[in-house]
Parts: C-alpha cells; structure tokens; sequence
C-alpha cells in the first residue's frame, strides 16, 4: 500500500523534488518549551465529529520573531472546542467560546453573515497572522494554550518567565479547552479534554503523542486524537502515559 503512495510522489514533480527533505523531518512528540507568553502563527481550525458531536482544534506555531527562535515553527498545544455538554459547561457556552476565539482572531462574529464569516477564516488560514498566547502547564505535567488576540505588527514581546498559572490574568483564567470555570480538579473530567498524553497503541512500536477528546469517568476510558489524525477510542486511564 505505502509502496503505491511513494510511486505517486515520484510521479507528481513538486512530491518528488520535496522527497528527501520530507523524509528526514523530525516529528514533535510534544511541545518543548517553558511556560510564558509566545508570539505565535495562527495556522488552521480542523473540524470534525467523533460519535456525531463535532469539534473544533486551534492550531498553533511558534512565530519566527525576535527572542524566540530557537522554538520558531514548533507546534503549540491545541486549543480544542468540544460542542456538548459538559460536567461544568454547557453546549451553548462551549459553541460562544468558539465565536469567541474566532473574535480574538479578528473575525467580526457579531456583524458578519454565516457566509462572511466563513470567508473571514478562509482567509485566516491563508494569512496566517502572527497572534499572542501563552502556555500554561496545569497539574504539572499538562500543557494549555490560551489565546490573547492578534499581535500587533512586529511585537517581539515574548516572556517565558510566567510561572504556570500565577501570572495569567484573571479575565483568561479559564480553560480554553472546555470552557470551564472554578471547577473542582478532582472531579472535572472535562478538564482533561485537550491534554496532550502519550499512548501505546497495540502492535505499535513506540507511544504515540496525543490529545484527549473525551473522558468516560464510569468506565475510566479516554478517547484519543493522535498527532498523525488518528483516533482511539476507549483507552483505559492505566494505558495513558505522562
């Protein structure tokens, strides 16, 4: 089968000029820097449904500016928007923090038809404009990404000295994965939602990196969206790795 794809890279010319170089790419496991504040490219919104309930993933990379370059063009966490109800949020807020995302990239949700809207994050893509975030690693070994807003034009004011959580201000102290607030750790499930593990599939070689979708707390499983768009479903919590 693989051997097949490779006939058709030859076959395409710009495949085949780009082969080598895309052989030898190392894949990122997981994202490599401090906690702090990062001037970032706004990339691409994927989109999907897993057991009819859609989503949303923000994706992010480091911007290639001043006093980040040594992590210019690694992949940042993903900021995922699950529409259903959670333990400790709705539906309708889960769908409002994904207008809300869309407005801190610049995108007039409010005044804008569905069609200009969607023309709006066409061209996004395409742009890609540079964006203000910060990272912000939670029970000590989970990585979240806020969202800031679009950073104004050649801002190089990055900071990786923020401590997780201590110095983000009170009006985005909410978590960008499920949209909750003031929730007992403990017992939040969708907390988890987002959060970058790693997992062993079986008859695979090594653990793969990827990102929880879904919790199922009576059966202690998780669901799993991996860094190679693959989906697992029911992986018990004992599977998961830090």
């Amino acid at each position: 089968m693989i051997m097949g794809l490779f006939d058709v890279m030859h076959k395409n010319a710009r495949l085949k000029r780009n082969l080598d170089k895309a052989k030898n790419v190392q894949a990122q496991r997981e994202f490599p820097g401090p906690d702090g504040e990062y001037i970032a490219k706004f990339n691409r919104i994927s989109t999907g449904a897993k057991d009819d309930i859609p989503y949303a993933i923000f994706e992010f990379t480091v911007a290639d500016v001043e006093g980040q370059e040594s992590l210019s063009g690694q992949k940042l966490p993903i900021i995922y928007i699950r529409f259903a109800d959670g333990d400790y949020s709705t539906l309708e807020e889960n769908q409002a923090q994904f207008f809300e995302l869309l407005q801190k990239l610049g995108v007039d949700t409010v005044n804008l038809t569905q069609q200009q809207i969607e023309k709006e994050v066409e061209a996004l893509q395409k742009d890609k404009p540079e964006c203000k975030v910060a990272v912000v690693t939670k029970k000590g070994k989970y990585k979240n990404l806020y969202l800031r807003g679009v950073a104004q034009e050649g801002a190089t004011d990055v900071s990786y000295k923020a401590p997780a959580e201590q110095e983000v201000d009170e009006e985005a102290e909410w978590n960008e994965v499920d949209a909750s607030e003031s929730a007992d750790a403990d017992g939040d499930d969708d907390e988890y939602i987002g959060m970058e593990v790693k997992y062993k599939p079986p008859r695979a070689l090594k653990a793969k990196q990827c990102t929880i979708t879904a919790v199922d707390r009576e059966t202690e499983t998780v669901s799993l969206l991996s860094s190679d768009g693959k989906e697992y479903t029911d992986v018990p919590f004992d599977k998961l790795e830090e």
